[in-house]
């Protein structure tokens, strides 16, 4: 009698998150060559390189014309490009529970993150 050994399952590695990825600067260092970084930066009054250095969250004002630049939605929409197209496949958070593939950020739209953020806005003052 033989006994039926079942096929060993191959079990992917689990994705990395993307902001653990050695080299994911170098995707978005061609952005700073571009119109719409700077001016975004202008409009919005978010100096990207001091807050995101010391993960400084933007002011509410900051979010509000950022939401309103057209410069603005033009960078979010390169950086999305190039989460989407440039960098490997990885795990984006979206918050302390969810993650998603980077690959799920192409159906994301400038007004949709507005729309979002608007809602989040709302149910944070709700619970203060």
């Amino acid at each position: 009698m033989y006994a039926v050994i079942p096929a060993p399952k191959l079990v992917p590695d689990p994705l990395p998150w993307c902001l653990d990825l050695p080299k994911l600067k170098s995707f978005f260092n061609p952005l700073s060559e571009q119109a719409s970084t700077e001016a975004c930066r202008k409009e919005s009054g978010f100096t990207l390189k001091v807050q995101l250095g010391a993960r400084l969250p933007p002011t509410p004002t900051q979010v509000s014309k950022f939401f309103n630049s057209t410069a603005c939605r033009d960078f979010f929409m390169t950086v999305l490009d190039v989460y989407v197209t440039k960098v490997p496949m990885c795990l984006v958070r979206v918050n302390a529970t969810y993650s998603v593939e980077n690959s799920v950020l192409s159906s994301l739209t400038f007004d949709k993150l507005k729309d979002l953020y608007g809602a989040y806005q709302r149910d944070e003052a709700m619970s203060e």
